[in-house]
C-alpha cells in the first residue's frame, strides 16, 4: 500500500500497487499544493519485521506556467524529497508535442524503475487537461474528425496515459495518480 500523507486519502480511497486513483479539480482550487504534499509525503505503509522496500516517485506537470514549475522544483527540494522525485516538467510555452510526449517518458521511466531497478514508483501526473488539450490541437491539425463520445477519441494512444501498464507478477504495479483540471 502507498500511503499520501493525506488523510481523506489514505483512509476513503487507499492505494495500491496497480491502482489509478483520479484527483479531480477545479480553478482556483489548490491543486498544485496537493499535488506537491502528494509527492513529499508519500512513501509505503511499513510493516511490521519486514525490512523497508525502495520507493520512488515519478512526478510529471504538463502545460503548466514557470511560477508553477519553479515552485514544484523549489518545494521538493527544500523538503528533501527531490532525492526520491524524478521531475518532469513541461511548460505551457512549450511545444506541443513535448507536451503529449512528458506523460509518455514519465510512464516509461516508472517502468524502468519499477521493473529493472525494483522500486515501488508513484507515478503523479498533472495536468491531464493541458494533455487533452494537446491531443485535441494535434487531431485538429490533422483534419481528424471530432466523435461526441469523447473529445480526443480519434487520437492514437488517448487514453494510454491513463491505462498504460505491462504483463506484471501479481501484486506488482505502478500506482498513478493523475490529476484532471475540469473547466
Amino acid at each position: 500500500m502507498v500511503q499520501t500523507g493525506i488523510s481523506t486519502i489514505d483512509v476513503m480511497n487507499s492505494i495500491a500497487r496497480g491502482q489509478k486513483i483520479p484527483l479531480f479539480s477545479a480553478a482556483g482550487l489548490p491543486h498544485n499544493d496537493v499535488a506537491a504534499q502528494i509527492a513529499r509525503q508519500a512513501g509505503l505503509v511499513a510493516r511490521e519485521g519486514v525490512e523497508p522496500e525502495e520507493f520512488a516517485i515519478v512526478f510529471a506537470a504538463m502545460g503548466v506556467n514557470m511560477e508553477t514549475a519553479r515552485f514544484f522544483r523549489q518545494d521538493f527540494e527544500e523538503n528533501g524529497a527531490m532525492e526520491r522525485v524524478t521531475l518532469f516538467l513541461n511548460l505551457a510555452n512549450d511545444p506541443t508535442i513535448e507536451r503529449i510526449i512528458t506523460p509518455r517518458l514519465a510512464l516509461t521511466t516508472a517502468e524502468y524503475l519499477a521493473y529493472e531497478c525494483g522500486k515501488h514508483v508513484l507515478v503523479i501526473l498533472t495536468d491531464m487537461s493541458s494533455y487533452a488539450d494537446a491531443l485535441r490541437e494535434v487531431s485538429a491539425a490533422r483534419e481528424e474528425v471530432r466523435t461526441n463520445c469523447c473529445p480526443c477519441h480519434n487520437s492514437p494512444g488517448s487514453s494510454e496515459c491513463l491505462s498504460r501498464s505491462r504483463s506484471q507478477p501479481p501484486g506488482a504495479g505502478t500506482p498513478r495518480i493523475p490529476r484532471i483540471h475540469v473547466h
